[in-house]
């Protein structure tokens, strides 16, 4: 079982090793010399002076063999270390000495002719260089990558601002169309039945929604007709007062009308029209018009609060809708006052 060290006594070993590797390397023992090294390996993998020492170690063996020819003096015999004795028993042999493998260690090449030292030096400058290039490849990537997410993230929302809105737009199309086919049925189905106030009523409203539907001008021209008729019939019977309605029902048929043109607001050029003509052919008086219209700004208001907070919390544009109607029903109705 491999045994383990603290930090401080691991170092310690490793040094001692280096120096005695260091030793063998300068009286040509490369393999005593390997050997050293692998036991400092073992201790400490990652050792850069050790790898070096290692590479160093296999080129001269190549050149030279398994000893230099060189090596002629008496070998300065190395002090065996063993990686499995204690810290105590490894104390360097001069404590002021550096030692490889630590911050100021100091290498020799022996008989070989480039220094190890500088090339060891030049090694270690070269790997910082390297590390410092790709730390500044990964920085550059990372903001790469940062500022294509962010142009993706603001894409992303552009385009779901850009899909609710046209969903909204959508929306909106889809109800005009449902109510201009409601009323458009309506006109019909009360002509039908002789209820000429009725499809007045109904042809208002379609007016107010689409006043440049095709079928306005004829379904006029059939109401006009038909009331025409209606009071024709009812002279010749001699009831002048049934070709009338109740003041309860035209006021009725009149609040829908007015719900219809301010349901956005104040009305425009062509819903006031529609208006003017209902209050007219209806013969509403000022105070009528007045209670009618107190009647249908609540009802209104109502109407458009319940649709707002229908899904919860309206959002600010749906705030803003909701003042200004309020705000342009009440000058309405002051306007009658």
């Amino acid at each position: 079982m491999k045994k383990e060290y603290p930090d401080a006594s691991r170092k310690k070993l490793v040094g001692e090793l280096l120096k005695n590797t260091d030793k063998l390397l300068k009286v040509g023992d490369y393999e005593q010399a390997l050997s050293e090294v692998e036991k400092s390996l073992e201790l400490e993998p990652g050792n850069f002076y050790a790898q070096a020492y290692k590479e160093r170690i296999t080129a001269l063996r190549e050149k030279y063999g398994e000893s230099s020819p060189a090596a002629g003096a008496a070998p300065e015999t190395p002090r065996r270390v063993d990686p499995a004795i204690p810290e105590a028993e490894t104390v360097p042999e001069d404590e002021g000495e550096d030692t490889p493998g630590t911050e100021h260690a100091e290498t020799r090449a022996g008989a070989d002719p480039v220094n190890l030292r500088e090339q060891i030096a030049r090694e270690r400058a070269d790997q910082e260089s390297e590390t410092q290039r790709q730390a500044e490849e990964i920085a550059r990537k990372a903001l790469e990558q940062e500022i294509h997410q962010g142009a993706a993230a603001g894409k992303m929302m552009a385009a779901a601002r850009e899909a609710a809105a046209r969903a909204i737009e959508e929306g909106r199309l889809r109800a005009r169309s449902e109510l201009i086919a409601r009323y458009r049925d309506g006109v019909g189905s009360f002509l039908a039945s002789g209820d000429v106030e009725g499809a007045f009523a109904e042809l208002s409203r379609l007016t107010i929604v689409d006043p440049e539907y095709p079928a306005i001008a004829e379904f006029d021209r059939q109401i006009s007709a038909a009331a025409e008729e209606n009071i024709v019939s009812s002279a010749g019977e001699g009831a002048a007062e049934g070709g009338q309605i109740s003041r309860e029902m035209a006021g009725e048929i009149f609040g829908n009308i007015l719900k219809a043109a301010w349901r956005e607001g104040t009305p425009n050029a062509s819903q006031a029209e529609v208006v003017d003509k209902a209050r007219k052919r209806l013969e509403i008086t000022p105070g009528e018009e007045r209670q009618v219209m107190s009647r249908v700004q609540r009802e209104v208001v109502n109407e458009a609060m319940r649709e707002a907070y229908r899904d919860g919390d309206p959002n600010p544009e749906t705030r803003s809708f909701l003042d200004r109607l309020t705000t342009e029903l009440s000058q309405g109705l002051k306007s009658f006052s």
